[in-house]
């Protein structure tokens, strides 16, 4: 049974370095499209094999600062038992 990919368990660490990020100014991208240029990636840093890229989190400072981040209603992004049911 494919229970998907192992490193995965990676992501809530990544998530918590973005927010730490965010809380000191710093902007990140979690991205994982690194992934179809493994080959090249390793070989451009000297990875020896048998490690993997699970994610790639370039980062960064914005030119201004950061503001509240715009999001939609709960009740516009919230389905209900199935998709596109609302709640009443």
């Amino acid at each position: 049974m494919d229970i998907g990919p192992l490193y995965a368990s990676a992501y809530p660490a990544v998530q918590n370095f973005c927010v730490a990020a965010r809380a000191l100014g710093i902007g990140t991208a979690l991205t994982t499209v690194v992934r179809i240029h493994t080959a090249e990636v390793f070989a451009d840093l000297g990875i020896p094999a048998g490690y993997e890229i699970a994610a790639l989190v370039p980062m960064g400072r914005p030119l201004g600062n950061f503001g509240v981040a715009y999001r939609k209603p709960v009740e516009a992004v919230t389905h209900w038992n199935e998709w596109g049911s609302k709640r009443r």
